[in-house]
């Protein structure tokens, strides 16, 4: 008798998500625009004690070597640059927002963390001096694996997928969370900051992360697309440079 597999599909839980704190999506509706307002990047990051305190702690780093302490946010904005302070506050919140996910022992979260923020530089780095596109490119790159710890933390007792292994391709990583899950980590990253109610091209260059964009798109949406896709492929090179670049 033939057994016929029934193929298994994913459901995002919205009510066990983590949240996404409005004011990073405020913010990068103001990078968006050609004049940044200053005045309305203070007042945002000055609502939350925590962002005042990285931001605080970062200008007053021995990387700036500053020869008086500074304690006024303004100052510390004016030193450190609008861009300086959106990639502090981007990397903080996403930070909290997977703390709770990235919680369970299937998941190395410091593994997941490192290649997140290494592929975020590395995005940014390409974008050089594109500061319209500059943080999407940062906040693609350092989410586009953000549907990674909620697939783990999704199904409590499933059999542990290989995160920590190293595939022979991310192709055989999405065949095999596919089978195992019903849905790949960049479906479930789509949908996660979908939720999150991020802009619609960092949603689709994280869905196609691994795959080529279908059909006629926005010049905005392939250059980001690519970006991400070079950034994802060299952060995965720069810590295990004998993959090659077919790894990705």
């Amino acid at each position: 008798m033939n057994t016929i597999t029934e193929k298994k599909t994913f459901a995002l839980n919205e009510d066990s998500l983590p949240s996404y704190d409005s004011v990073l999506l405020r913010l990068l509706e103001v990078f968006q625009d050609d004049q940044v307002d200053v005045d309305e990047v203070i007042d945002l990051v000055s609502r939350d004690p925590g962002l005042v305190f990285e931001i605080l702690k970062k200008i007053n780093s021995s990387y700036y070597s500053l020869t008086e302490k500074i304690a006024d946010i303004f100052e510390a904005v004016m030193h450190l640059g609008i861009y300086e302070v959106y990639s502090i506050t981007n990397t903080l919140l996403a930070r909290k927002a997977f703390a709770t996910l990235g919680a369970s022992n299937e998941l190395n979260i410091r593994w997941f963390w490192r290649h997140s923020v290494s592929s975020a530089v590395i995005a940014e780095y390409i974008c050089g001096g594109d500061m319209c596109m500059k943080p999407s490119a940062y906040s693609a790159a350092l989410l586009h694996d953000a549907g990674l710890p909620v697939l783990i933390s999704s199904v409590p007792g499933k059999a542990r997928l290989r995160v920590q292994s190293r595939f022979e391709s991310e192709v055989l990583r999405i065949e095999e969370e596919s089978q195992l899950y019903g849905a790949s980590h960049d479906e479930v990253g789509a949908q996660l900051l979908t939720h999150w109610g991020f802009p619609s091209t960092i949603i689709e260059a994280i869905r196609c992360h691994h795959s080529s964009l279908a059909g006629q798109h926005p010049l905005d949406l392939i250059r980001l697309h690519a970006t991400v896709r070079v950034a994802n492929c060299m952060a995965h090179y720069l810590y295990k440079p004998e993959l090659g670049f077919d790894f990705v």
